[in-house]
């Protein structure tokens, strides 16, 4: 008996690691599956979520690029951006309204210096954010300038024609003066003169 259980003992053995091999491929094939089928819908789930992701980034990236062209474009009349999306996104949307009003701005005080109209309201109002602080300095000085230079020229044209002693009115607008009124009714001048006037003037 003894012998026989000895002899039998390796066909039982063999027949145990091949069960327990079966087992463990059968285990293994299992576990490859569940960790592909994982694999798999992690893969689905992350081209989900980049595409998801890059719409909600596209959509605000293209308004915005749109009206950096029509900016750029000289069209300043715009609809006002969205403030959805990445924060980064709206952040570039709050910046790009206040260039844009910098823009409409700076050009309403351009076009009232151009016309030298230093009354209009555009030149008092103060421009927004760090760049409009800039620009606001830049055109208090051009502002400044030019009514410098017209003040300068108005009373270069009175000069022209005014005595600087008396404020009255020199030859040059006696001469335009008379060669004004030729032409209509009757016109006397009176001239008078004192004898070595200039010896004593000097």
């Amino acid at each position: 008996d003894w012998i026989l259980r000895v002899d039998a003992i390796p066909e039982s053995a063999a027949e145990a690691a091949t069960n327990t091999a079966q087992d463990v491929a059968e285990s293994a094939s299992d576990s490859e599956r569940r960790v592909a089928a994982l694999a798999l819908g992690a893969i689905v789930v992350s081209i989900a979520a980049a595409v998801w992701f890059g719409r909600s980034i596209v959509k605000p990236v293209r308004r915005l690029t749109d009206q950096a062209e029509r900016n750029g474009g000289g069209r300043r009349g715009f609809e006002p951006l969205d403030r959805h999306g990445p924060p980064e996104i709206v952040r570039a949307s709050d910046a790009m309204h206040d260039v844009v009003d910098n823009l409409v701005l700076l050009e309403a005080k351009g076009q009232a210096l151009a016309r030298a109209d230093f009354d209009d309201p555009a030149l008092q109002q103060q421009m927004p954010g760090r760049l409009g602080a800039s620009l606001q300095l830049s055109m208090e000085v051009l502002s400044a300038s030019i009514e410098e230079r017209e003040s300068l020229q108005s009373r270069l044209r009175f000069e022209a024609t005014h005595d600087s002693l008396t404020g009255l009115g020199n030859r040059a607008s006696l001469v335009a003066l008379l060669g004004s009124r030729r032409h209509g009714g009757g016109l006397a001048v009176i001239f008078i003169d004192l004898n070595d006037f200039k010896g004593i003037n000097d």
